[in-house]
Formats: structure tokens, C-alpha cells, sequence
């Protein structure tokens, strides 16, 4: 039984009930994959009914996919009837790899899937924004300072919070594919703003990541 389930690209992705937080930022980054136009990867997977289990390296978080033509299925754990058992680094978020005897094109066709290039940051900006700038707590204005392009401005009004990063690293985080606080802690972000808004900004980036 699903409780979330969202169409991309005419691709439904959905979620078992109550799922982990591993099983919502894989099927994120699916429905993101889709919605970049990789249908051509996914047409691959979905041909063939594939059911592949994701793991991250040396860790217990664990998410099974089943690709089912225009229908994907995420849940939580390794599946007994999987085709392939691949596994993600924990130090890159979508560096996937497998055995030498996964079928052929498996790993190339999830890979791809996985690791859509991000949008541009003024849509994924705007995306972010849309989606939680009417959350309890956020700022009023958020400034995206842009290192290495133009700074751009979120909503308007005196109650402000700034973060600091490159674009790449930027639009990663308003896109979900990476999170706020683990990117303020390894120094790829800085912030200018108050503690409350730093709080706040880090559950509106796991509700863009989770897709929530």
C-alpha cells in the first residue's frame, strides 16, 4: 500500500506505507531523474520489470526499487527476489556501483536515473520557495549569495537569513538532492541569520529532500 505517489514524465512513483527517510530521498531523487527527461534510462529499467535493492556502504539504510514499466515502487530493505543488490557511497550520494554480474546496462540505466543534472538555480530557487516559504518560522527573505554568480532574492521584508555558497552547491540543496545542515557543517555553505531561521531552514530542506 502506498501512501505517496507522484507522477513525472508520465512515470508514477510511489512509496510503501510509513517509509524511512532513505526509501522518500530515493524516490526524490527518482521522480527528479524523470522529470529531467531520463525516461530513456528509465524505459530501459522498466522493460525488463527490474526490482534492484540500493544500499549505502557501510551503513543499514537500505531501499528497494521495482521499475514496472510506467509504474516504480520504493520501499524500505533489501528484497529477497531482487535482480541486483547495488550500492551508493555514503561520500557521494549517487555514486552507484554493482557486482560484474548484474545484468548488462543495469547500473549504467540506474545511475542515470539517480543522477539527473540539477535544474537551473532560479527554477530550483523558485521551487524551494514555493514550497516552503509559507512554513511556521520562515524568514521573509532568504538570499541565495551566489560565489560564483548573481545573488538572488526570495520573498521580501525585514525578518531576512542569507546562505553563502557556489551555484552547483546551491542547487543542489534547493533541489534536494543534498541537505542544508550537512552542507553548513562541512563548510560548502555559510550562513549569515539568526539561529531560529537556521532551525527552521534545515526542516524545510529535508521537506524538499523527502519530498514531503
Amino acid at each position: 500500500m502506498s501512501t505517496d505517489t507522484i507522477r513525472e514524465a508520465g512515470v508514477l512513483v510511489s512509496v510503501e506505507t510509513d517509509p524511512t527517510p532513505f526509501v522518500l530521498t530515493i524516490a526524490h531523487a527518482l521522480r527528479r531523474g524523470f522529470k529531467r527527461d531520463y525516461t530513456g534510462a528509465h524505459a530501459a529499467l522498466g522493460a525488463r520489470s527490474t526490482v534492484v535493492s540500493l544500499q549505502v556502504s557501510d551503513t543499514p539504510r537500505a531501499a528497494t526499487v521495482r521499475f514496472e514499466g510506467d509504474a516504480v515502487t520504493v520501499s524500505h530493505g533489501i528484497a529477497a527476489d531482487k535482480e541486483c543488490q547495488l550500492t551508493l557511497d555514503d561520500h557521494d550520494r549517487w555514486s552507484v556501483n554493482g557486482p560484474d554480474d548484474c545484468p548488462e546496462g543495469l547500473v549504467d540505466s540506474v545511475r542515470a536515473v539517480l543522477n539527473a543534472p540539477p535544474p537551473p538555480i532560479e527554477a530550483a530557487a523558485d521551487e524551494f520557495w514555493r514550497k516552503t516559504s509559507t512554513d511556521a518560522g520562515m524568514p521573509s527573505q532568504l538570499t541565495l549569495a551566489v560565489t560564483d554568480g548573481i545573488d538572488i532574492h526570495l520573498g521580501e521584508g525585514a525578518d531576512r537569513f542569507q546562505i553563502h555558497g557556489d551555484t552547483l552547491t546551491l542547487t543542489r540543496m534547493l533541489s534536494g538532492v543534498d541537505d542544508f545542515f550537512s552542507l553548513l557543517l562541512s563548510g560548502r555553505l555559510k550562513i549569515c541569520g539568526s539561529t531560529r531561521h537556521l532551525s527552521v531552514l534545515t526542516g524545510a530542506s529535508w521537506k524538499v529532500q523527502f519530498d514531503a
